[in-house]
């Protein structure tokens, strides 16, 4: 318990594990004793990990997110894939060795009738369930092209005038996500940001290309930009899954990934059961996980 609690939710190394073992208990413990551990904990801990996975698929909602995640064995890029629930702090995680559509599918599952959350990336489109493209990294788009030194002055005032009102229709929309759900109200509000959204697509001979790549981007997405509003308590950004993936980015940075893709099994599991528990239930995480062992 005490080094998979040190490994997930510490973001412990090795060789701190190592050390804290050995300073707290006088225990001497291998790398291979590590992994093996490590190894058996997720073995315990998979029923509760496909638990989470079915839990996050009932609900109303999913964020999905990717990530580059080494898996030293390979020398192609591998990607660490997260699927987190809308209405909890339950989180799945699927460390895989490519960014194929595939791995966000098998999350998913076939029978997903929710609304699934992500951003433009072209894995996400055609899945089970409704789609709703994340407005803050559309916004992030055109930000992006503001800080670049490339864009030239004369195309700066134009660029500047359509980014404050595309900031402008994304703080509206999150004000009315923000009021009590009204079905007709929720209509009528859809159709007028329809209208803004559209005169905001047509193309301009001042767009720079990012520009005009954006607005091909809202055209092509058009049927996923306002799905949030025909639900009660949809985000419209994807904000939850790349706070969900930061922690595995700082994990990234200190571990280096995973030696080998059966270890990036085990840590997938380890990390979802792990961190779900640790915000589900913070007063008692480690008799839960306790009985997640005795259990099995």
């Amino acid at each position: 318990m005490l080094v998979a609690y040190l490994v997930t939710i510490l973001d412990c190394s090795y060789e701190q594990v190592k050390t804290l073992t050995s300073d707290l208990y006088d225990l001497t413990i291998s790398d291979g004793g590590i992994a093996n551990v490590l190894k058996e904990t997720a073995q315990s801990w998979l029923p509760e990990y496909e638990r989470l996975k079915t839990f996050i698929r009932a609900g109303p909602a999913v964020h999905f997110d990717e990530t580059a995640w080494p898996i030293q064995i390979f020398t192609k890029h591998c990607y660490a894939w997260v699927m987190s629930a809308v209405n909890s702090p339950a989180r799945i995680y699927k460390l895989a060795i490519s960014r194929g559509k595939d791995h966000a599918i098998e999350l998913l599952g076939g029978d997903f009738r929710g609304v699934r959350i992500s951003d433009c990336y072209g894995a996400y489109k055609n899945m089970a369930g409704l789609h709703q493209i994340c407005w803050a990294h559309l916004l992030r788009k055109i930000r992006d092209l503001l800080q670049n030194k490339n864009l030239l002055s004369e195309k700066q005032p134009h660029v500047q005038a359509w980014y404050d009102q595309f900031q402008t229709l994304y703080a509206d929309l999150r004000t009315l996500l923000n009021e009590p759900f009204n079905q007709q109200q929720r209509q009528r509000q859809e159709m007028l940001l329809r209208e803004r959204i559209e005169k905001l697509s047509r193309p301009h001979q001042l767009d720079p290309k990012p520009l005009a790549n954006l607005k091909a981007l809202l055209v092509k997405y058009d049927h996923a930009l306002f799905t949030c509003l025909k639900f009660e308590d949809i985000p419209c950004d994807n904000n939850r899954a790349e706070r969900d993936l930061r922690s595995l980015v700082i994990k990234r940075k200190k571990s280096f990934g995973s030696r080998t893709e059966q270890g990036a099994h085990a840590m997938e599991v380890l990390l979802s059961v792990a961190w779900s528990t640790w915000y589900m239930n913070r007063n008692n995480f480690l008799s839960t996980l306790a009985k997640l062992n005795k259990n099995n």
